[in-house]
């Protein structure tokens, strides 16, 4: 019934994902940047965590990672976060990817890179086994003189499983009733 903002006071507006650690409600991920991949979105400046419901924020890395798309928090494990990082969407960049860390977000390792204009957009974990994954990724960079004639879309796009908490990935084809490489995969 009553709102009031919490992140206002930061030095970066856009937020691309909130997360709620599942166990302690206090603790609030907010990963930055507008993830649309649209005319004006706006950059961000990595991840912020609060341990105090939002009265405070501490940043927490991924600042090059530009956009964030989704945040997931292991509900077995509240320390592991997975993280989905667009990147800059008007450049290439080796910032993109999916990030986990296992420490709350102290340090984070890059576990899925497909490409320097490929993008993580989205993230979602089986609750049943948390070890299993699955990354949409979205290779896209907007250049100069964006048009209807250029492509939001790549052969290097699509759905990557993982069953191993994200070490290894494997993309989903045509077998999986997956449109293939050259159709146009995008987001």
């Amino acid at each position: 019934e009553t709102w009031y903002p919490i992140f206002d006071d930061q030095a970066i507006v856009p937020a691309g994902d909130i997360a709620v650690d599942p166990i302690n409600s206090e603790i609030i991920y907010v990963g930055t940047g507008e993830p649309n991949g649209s005319h004006n979105n706006l950059p961000g400046a990595g991840m912020f965590k609060s341990t105090d419901s939002g009265v405070t924020w501490e940043h927490i890395g991924l600042t090059n990672s530009s956009q964030i798309g989704r945040i997931i928090i292991d509900p077995t494990n509240t320390q592991i976060i997975y993280t989905a990082a667009v990147g800059s969407n008007f450049t290439p960049t080796p910032y993109r990817g999916i990030y986990k860390s296992t420490n709350g977000g102290t340090s984070w390792e890059k576990v899925l890179f497909i490409s320097d204009s490929t993008g993580a957009i989205d993230i979602v974990l089986n609750p049943n086994n948390t070890n299993e994954l699955l990354a949409a990724m979205w290779q896209r960079v907007r250049r100069p003189g964006y048009g209807q004639s250029e492509s939001s879309f790549g052969p290097q796009s699509g759905i990557f499983k993982s069953t191993d908490g994200g070490m290894s990935w494997n993309k989903l084809g045509t077998p999986n009733g997956l449109p293939a490489d050259d159709s146009g995969v995008g987001r």
